[in-house]
């Protein structure tokens, strides 16, 4: 019994020696290798859906000590210190971020530049009117957005629009005789 506790207690000490920050151009940060990110930027929220993939040998370490080292290390790789986990798996995480952006007042606003620890091999932006996907990025440029999509009015609403047109007739003229052309 004696082996079995020292054993956990040896996981443990190995799981805190893995060091915490990733290489230049590398998606990996301790025992997290981060996929892709999605990021939704919204009037009044960011939400990043993260990605990822847990080595093998650790995976057994968050699922018995808890998730806490999970979002601690999330958190410093995307510099996310006030951001609310809604969902944490061995896979993925849901990250949300109140007011993140500068809001113009006339339903534009400007998401400031983030930079992250790791590089993100995709990171899809998507906002109300555009999305946008980068590769191999530790950042996400500062990028003004519409919080809202286009407003449709019923002049623009393509399945209103009714063309009506007399027939047409198309007349093919008479071909030229080669002979004309010798003169």
């Amino acid at each position: 019994m004696n082996i079995l506790k020292s054993a956990v207690v040896l996981l443990i000490v190995l799981s805190f020696i893995v060091p915490a920050v990733a290489a230049d151009g590398e998606n990996r940060y301790s025992y997290i290798t981060i996929d892709s990110v999605d990021l939704e930027l919204t009037k009044d929220k960011a939400i990043f859906d993260v990605n990822y993939h847990i080595d093998n040998g650790v995976e057994f370490l968050v699922i018995f000590l808890g998730k806490n080292d999970l979002k601690n290390k999330l958190e410093k790789m995307f510099s996310l210190g006030d951001g609310n986990f809604v969902t944490t798996t061995m896979e993925s995480a849901r990250i949300t971020l109140n007011n993140p952006s500068v809001d113009y007042g006339d339903g534009s606003y400007w998401f400031p530049k983030k930079s992250f620890q790791v590089t993100v091999p995709v990171l899809n932006v998507k906002t109300a009117r555009t999305d946008r996907t980068f590769y191999n990025v530790n950042e996400v440029p500062g990028m003004g957005y519409f919080g809202d999509p286009v407003p449709v009015t019923p002049s623009t609403d393509i399945n209103k629009l009714r063309i009506e047109s007399e027939p047409v007739t198309l007349v093919t003229p008479e071909p030229t005789p080669i002979v004309h052309y010798f003169r």
